[in-house]
């Protein structure tokens, strides 16, 4: 077997990395060779601990899908460290390092969970869970009895696990980092503290005009950086740039290496000059150490102080270790210590972006001419690693963010000279250095940053939004890096998993898993679009709307102006055109979440109705009508909006929050209905024995979130609804029906089943 293999710039990077010294193969002019499979393997196996580290990266992250004994493990990694020593099969050492993988996670009792500390300020609380504001962004926390109040400072000891996830195609909430950067977390123990005060930014650094990006470079801390220069960061696609990364532990790790160079010229003189290396390679490994314990070695910081050590030590011991092979140790070593990094978007985006950056330069320098000047080489040099770093994050930005700034490559072009190699050195320092010390330092950072963000400035354009699923990352990822016979393969394998095109004549009413709270999406067999309720938070919204391929939302209703449904359209009509709202009032005084999205309306000139506007077959409401005012106590939930949606026979009732008052006013206008979205998640308050018998379902679905501190759906509401068939997303997740004129089919999502039929024409 026999194959042709293209070995141009095999030496990656040649003038930066460490490279070994000896050649691959014997080159063509062409710059092709030929060679068996078997010769091809061994002269790969150079590169074999990067592709232990990728057999590593493959266990851990399959191991939830392979269960086998932790001592059946140990036993098949004992055997093939045997046939590794006999016979020296460097395939085995591969396999060995696959199994260490699986071992290593499936010898945890729980082998996703980490443990932590949170200190901030609640600043929502909903259901059973709180968002506590921190210095490093959001945390959101769930906590399983008591709740702590909005306002509260406190400090809570969590663990990370990763939830299941609430939208079908959603990445687990774990890794729901949108924009501003929240974690979802599960509390083991919390307490009260006294107003939390963070260190502030030092007078003599916020005196700069970019003071607060400063400080950003050097601690790793965006509270004290200005909205708008964050703003043109987000949109060039710079951001990565405040980010304790790789980069930083670079410069540290350099800087003392040079310092240390210095030392050695007094070492030579008083002929020491043998420890000059081992005082070098020590100096850049403590650097990054100390500074990555700064930081908090967050998984890019990780990744680069392994490979700076590895480095170091194989200089130490006379060897030069391949940057692929270091790549592949770094790997081996944060998952030994931690299988759950595996599963973070720090890891997952800075050994991508190494790869991105490897694999893209070289295809770029090699299609220099040997004798192009320096300078020309560094241009396209930088550009690769621009380039590559943007495409080797891509699946994920498309699979977790929705996000992708096409101007990056140029963008990063720019800002990386100027911030990178200039502006967070300098930076670094001038923080460290005494007041009287670091002006020097520090006006150079300030200097750097505002020419950075003058070339900036006119490429502060929007995001393109790719939205896609597990699957469409994975395409995505072999249509960027697979070779065209892989390519070929799993696209034709997407395309049969795809639906085939046909005449679309059913309606569909999903009911997403919004946790506490309510969100149905209803579309139409003529393409239209409607959004009942939005649920507490439109992250997870929007990019399930993105990856249905919706665009517009043709209705959007909102029940009532409580959080748990209003909170969810916040953002909405700057990201997708929205054609009318409907809604049950303007908002009052005190309704400052309302009003903010009230605004956000108005700003986008979207059409409002109130209940007495609509004259829709479709749509029809029946309730509140003619300025009918509730009278209890809780008067927002008894005024909820209660429309109804006609289909063919079939009509479907969508009831909002509504309790026994509007339910005793609305049993002269309501009739016998084929699905009822359950009052007020199930609340006790709600479901009145004759506002049940009058509509006598064939379905109800309660909307509500699981263990939430409710204590919805009450079980004598649950048992009022018992001549229907009774759904729960706290149980089922995402509930879909689907309907033509004449019958209904069901299913739900969850992660661990994905959609299953719940009733359907072959189980009537």
């Amino acid at each position: 077997m026999t194959i042709w293999i293209d070995v141009v710039g095999q030496r990656f990077l040649n003038e930066r990395m460490f490279v070994q010294d000896r050649v691959l193969f014997d080159l063509f002019k062409d710059g092709m060779i030929f060679a068996d499979a078997v010769s091809l393997w061994r002269s790969a196996m150079i590169y074999r601990w990067a592709f232990c580290g990728a057999a590593t990266v493959l266990g851990v992250g399959l191991a939830p899908w392979i269960s086998l004994s932790q001592e059946l493990l140990l036993v098949l990694l004992m055997f093939l460290v045997i046939l590794l020593v006999i016979f020296k099969k460097e395939m085995c050492l591969v396999i060995a390092f696959f199994i260490l993988g699986l071992s290593v996670v499936n010898g945890r009792n729980n082998h996703l969970l980490k443990e932590g500390v949170c200190i901030g300020q609640v600043s929502l609380v909903t259901g059973r869970q709180a968002l506590i504001e921190t210095t490093d962004g959001h945390s959101l926390m769930w906590f399983s009895q008591s709740i702590p109040d909005q306002g509260d400072w406190v400090v809570v000891r969590y663990r990370d696990g990763f939830p299941k996830k609430q939208i079908p195609g959603s990445p687990w909430l774990y890794f729901s980092e949108k924009r501003a950067g929240a974690v979802s977390h599960r509390a083991i123990q919390w307490s009260r503290i006294d107003a939390h005060q963070e260190e502030d930014i030092p007078t003599h650094i916020a005196s700069y005009d970019y003071g607060g990006l400063i400080w950003g470079f050097a601690t790793g801390r965006r509270d004290q950086i200005r909205v708008e220069q964050k703003e043109i960061m987000r949109r060039t696609g710079t951001s990565h740039l405040l980010a304790i990364s790789g980069m930083h532990i670079g410069i540290v790790a350099g800087g003392a290496a040079l310092c240390a160079k210095i030392v050695g010229v007094f070492l030579v003189r008083h002929k020491l000059g043998a420890i000059v290396p081992y005082v070098i390679c020590i100096s850049a490994a403590l650097a990054a150490y100390f500074y990555g314990s700064k930081v908090g070695w967050p998984a890019s910081a990780q990744r680069a102080f392994w490979m700076v050590f590895v480095a170091a030590l194989g200089h130490c011991l006379g060897r030069r270790v391949e940057v692929w092979n270091l790549l592949g140790i770094s790997a081996i070593l944060i998952l030994l210590e931690e299988p759950s990094q595996f599963n973070t978007l720090g890891f997952k985006f800075s050994f991508s972006a190494v790869v991105g950056m490897l694999l893209i330069t070289r295809r770029f320098t090699r299609l220099l001419p040997p004798d192009t000047p320096k300078i020309f080489k560094w241009i396209v040099s930088a550009l690769g690693v621009s380039v590559g770093a943007s495409l080797g994050t891509l699946p994920w930005s498309a699979l977790y963010f929705q996000q992708f700034s096409w101007v990056s490559p140029i963008t990063n072009l720019i800002a990386a000279p100027l911030l990178g190699t200039v502006a967070v050195p300098m930076a670094l320092v001038g923080v460290v250095l005494p007041e009287q010390w670091s002006k020097p330092f520090l006006t150079v950072s300030d200097a750097a940053i505002r020419s950075a963000f003058f070339l900036l400035k006119p490429f502060a354009v929007e995001f393109l939004h790719p939205a896609v699923g597990p699957v469409g990352a994975c395409v995505l990822f072999a249509v960027l890096w697979l070779r065209k016979r892989a390519v070929l393969m799993v696209v034709c394998y997407w395309l049969l998993l795809m639906p085939l095109p046909g005449k679309n004549n059913r309606l569909r009413i999903t009911f997403l898993d919004v946790g506490q709270g309510d969100g149905a999406l209803i579309r139409w067999p003529d393409q239209q679009n409607w959004l009942i309720d939005g649920g507490g938070s439109s992250q997870e919204l929007i990019r399930y709307l993105r990856r249905e391929n919706i665009t517009r939302l043709d209705w959007v209703v909102l029940s009532h102006p409580h959080l748990d449904h209003m909170g969810g359209l916040k953002g909405l009509s700057k990201d997708f055109s929205i054609g009318n709202i409907l809604t049950v009032r303007p908002p009052k005084v005190d309704e400052n979440v309302y009003e903010e999205l009230w605004r956000e309306w108005k700003e986008a000139d979207v059409s409002i109705f109130f209940p007495d506007d609509v004259h829709d077959h479709k749509l029809k409401v029946i309730h509140p009508l003619n300025g009918w005012k509730a009278s209890g106590s809780d008067r927002i939930n008894e005024e909820s909006l209660v429309v109804q949606v006609n289909y063919g026979a079939h009509k479907v009732l969508f009831t909002g929050d509504i309790e026994e008052d509007a339910e005793l006013e609305l049993l002269s206008r309501v009739q016998k209905v084929d699905l009822v979205k359950v009052p007020h998640h199930g609340s006790q308050s709600s479901s009145s024995e004759g506002f049940v018998k009058a509509l006598n379902p064939t379905w109800a679905v309660v909307s509500c979130g699981k263990n939430n501190r409710f204590g919805h759906p009450d079980h004598r509401v649950l048992h009022r609804w018992r001549g229907s068939q009774l759904l729960r997303t706290d149980e089922l997740g995402t509930i879909e029906f689907s309907m033509t004129k004449t019958d209904i089919e069901v299913r739900s999502w969850r992660e661990d089943s994905g959609w299953t039929w719940v009733f359907n024409e072959n189980n009537k």
